[in-house]
């Protein structure tokens, strides 16, 4: 038997994580060996985002540089406004973020975003790969 797989490389910590949550889960059914290593079968497994810390103002200059490149990557939802229908992106200050066109502001942002850009899948190497089951 073989499956058919649309192979996404990812870090070595997204990696792990999953694995981990899918073992405890007692998924142990969904990682195969093949020619490259261990391939997780993610068919019928959806993800959601758990629970996220946020922090709140204020913002360092250096937080707020952060923030503002989360927002212009461009392979991140960017935080929009709440009064001008979603449309308007909001920019990040010291107090807070703030919409360009109205007086809507926001006073959090999450955690993880204070940290380095997620890596771009723009520039993931997808492939779809067939791989002989083991025997």
């Amino acid at each position: 038997m073989t499956y058919t797989y649309a192979v996404l490389d990812v870090p070595e910590i997204v990696y792990a994580t999953v694995r981990a949550l899918l073992v405890s889960a007692g998924y142990e059914h969904a990682f195969h060996r093949g020619r490259d290593g261990e391939v997780l079968d993610m068919h019928g497994i959806a993800l959601r985002l758990g629970e996220t810390s946020k922090r709140s103002v204020p913002w360092t200059p250096e937080q707020v540089d952060a923030l503002n490149r989360w927002q212009s990557c461009g392979w991140v939802h960017p935080f929009t406004c709440g009064s001008c229908g979603g449309l308007a992106q909001l920019h990040a200050t010291v107090r807070g973020w703030i919409c360009p066109y109205c007086d809507y502001t926001q006073e959090w942002a999450h955690e993880v975003m204070f940290g380095p850009l997620p890596p771009s899948p723009l520039t993931a190497q997808d492939t779809v790969t067939t791989l002989p089951r083991d025997p």
